[in-house]
């Protein structure tokens, strides 16, 4: 008779701090997002199966507006720049190496 087998797999919640520039606040947490998948593999020693955001918590946000001039013909173009910071916990699925 086969012996039950011991899953490998482990679970765990894991917290992340992120913060990211952009030109609106899709971009800046699309960037911020993006950079998610780098430090759970850097934070892992394994092979992620599976991540599932669990909290999402806003700390900072600030969004700028300035007037840029271009020389005295144009009219001054708006630039906006938006900074956010906010704290991930995710659900990690892997496979410890």
């Amino acid at each position: 008779m086969n012996k039950p087998q011991k899953s490998t797999m482990v679970t765990e919640d894991i917290e992340f701090i992120l913060e990211a520039y952009g030109k609106d606040k899709r971009t800046a947490f699309a960037s911020a997002f993006g950079m998610l998948k780098k430090k759970a593999y850097a934070r892992v020693d394994g092979l992620i199966i599976h991540m599932e955001p669990k909290e999402v918590n806003v700390l900072e946000e600030n969004e700028k507006t300035k007037a840029e001039k271009l020389f005295g013909y144009f009219r001054p173009r708006q630039i906006q720049d938006y900074y956010v910071k906010f704290q991930v916990i995710v659900i990690m699925k892997y496979i410890p190496l």
